[in-house]
């Protein structure tokens, strides 16, 4: 019955009730890990899992992630199987979240109507294009080598935006 209640938890994603040898009661939980959380432009809040789990907010804890605004979608379980604006921020999301620069750097995901993102970087006052999420693995890789080679030198506020849109540039103004 314990593990049941536990496991009605949404935050639960597995629990172990248990006595030990010692006639102690032990309880094992793995909890779901939010890596994303939604504000549509309907007004829906609520977190996604690194599986695509839909959670709510929580009335006792905020989750320091990825916060994403803009037109998404309403949540149904088989997004990840359609294209739409809110699997394309999915994806982007877990990639932020398996990259300890991006997850340190990246702070929200906003996206319009044409399913184009623009980041929003915690240093600095510029805004990041990233534009669709096609070759998104090569648009980290130009951000991370511009991060490296040119804001030591220019400095973090001299560009308004970072355009990643284009092959093999990146568009500073």
């Amino acid at each position: 019955k314990i593990e049941a209640l536990l496991e009605n938890n949404p935050f639960v994603k597995d629990a172990e009730v248990f006595i030990d040898s010692r006639n102690e009661l032990g309880i094992k939980i793995v909890q779901r890990k939010p890596i994303v959380r939604i504000i549509s432009n309907r007004g829906e809040q609520y977190y996604l899992d690194e599986n695509g789990n839909k959670l709510p907010l929580s009335k006792h804890f905020a989750v320091n992630i990825v916060t994403a605004t803009g037109v998404y979608p309403p949540f149904t379980p088989e997004f990840m199987h359609k294209e739409n604006s809110l699997n394309d921020l999915f994806r982007l999301c877990l990639e932020i979240e398996k990259d300890p620069f991006l997850k340190s750097m990246i702070v929200q995901v906003h996206v319009n109507e044409k399913k184009e993102f623009t980041l929003i970087p915690l240093i600095g006052d510029q805004k990041i294009i990233f534009g669709e999420f096609d070759d998104s693995m090569k648009k980290w890789k130009k951000l991370k080598v511009f991060y490296k080679e040119a804001m030591p030198f220019v400095g973090w506020r001299k560009y308004r935006n970072l355009d990643l849109r284009f092959r093999n540039q990146i568009v500073c103004n």
